[in-house]
């Protein structure tokens, strides 16, 4: 039997609700990208399955364009024997897929990994982050900020993105897993500062500030990463004594 029919047969009392997580990690850059791992897990239903799908993104520097690619689709699910006992994960790829590495990818492409360019120590002090309610302002070498709207306007772009995107998969529901995706919400109000980012790249001098936030009404939600870019707070906009 297939690892998610014997899921379905486990000895579960009722299904869970269903969580989708939306996470972006940065793996790379070049003079011209920034180059991502986006990525949406989604348990389709069950205790112990996750349908997991890996998209590389290419996002331009000075446009803010996009370019991707599927990587990887796979389902993990835990396998049952005959007498209901746990087997361990297994992964089923989609059929026909050829997975690819994002890394080589983004090497033909002109980037450097990311570990190579992110600065971990470099800061002498770490950045002074306040999330405010119109907005989240970083003190580093100057004042930056991002605005609540800038950061809905993100989510929401990257939820097109992966209802345009995501394989219709089966799932325990009524509700087709395209249909799960498009009624997931989150707001900004909920998101906060999750790492800021110091990094070099070749062939520039200048570079945005780079901030991951984190999204979710609490842990026990589901969760949202966004890679956004902080611009430097207008003089304009400070108080002055």
């Amino acid at each position: 039997m297939a690892a998610l029919g014997l899921l379905i047969a486990a000895p579960l009392s009722a299904s869970p609700d269903t969580f989708i997580d939306f996470v972006e990690e940065p793996i790379g850059v070049s003079e011209d990208h920034l180059f991502l791992l986006r990525v949406s897990t989604d348990n389709l239903g069950y205790y112990e399955a996750s349908r997991v799908e890996v998209y590389f993104v290419q996002i331009d520097w000075e446009t803010g364009a996009e370019t991707t690619l599927v990587v990887d689709r796979f389902v993990k699910s835990m396998d049952y024997d005959e007498n209901g006992e746990a087997q361990g994960y297994s992964i089923k790829r989609d059929e026909g897929l050829k997975p690819r590495s994002p890394y080589l990818v983004m090497t033909e492409r002109g980037g450097i990994p990311w570990i190579a360019a992110h600065r971990l120590w470099k800061l002498s002090a770490p950045p002074v982050v306040s999330d405010q309610p119109d907005w989240i302002t970083v003190q580093h070498g100057g004042s930056h900020r991002i605005s609540r709207d800038a950061i809905q306007d993100g989510l929401e772009k990257q939820k097109a993105f992966f209802v345009a995107n995501i394989a219709d998969h089966p799932r325990s529901s009524s509700m087709t897993t395209r249909q799960h995706f498009e009624e997931r919400t989150i707001s900004a109000a909920q998101c906060a500062s999750d790492g800021i980012y110091d990094y070099w790249v070749p062939g520039r001098s200048t570079l945005p500030l780079l901030m991951r936030v984190r999204c979710a009404f609490d842990d026990d939600s589901e969760q949202t990463s966004l890679i956004v870019q902080l611009r430097p707070t207008p003089i304009a906009d400070f108080q002055l004594p």
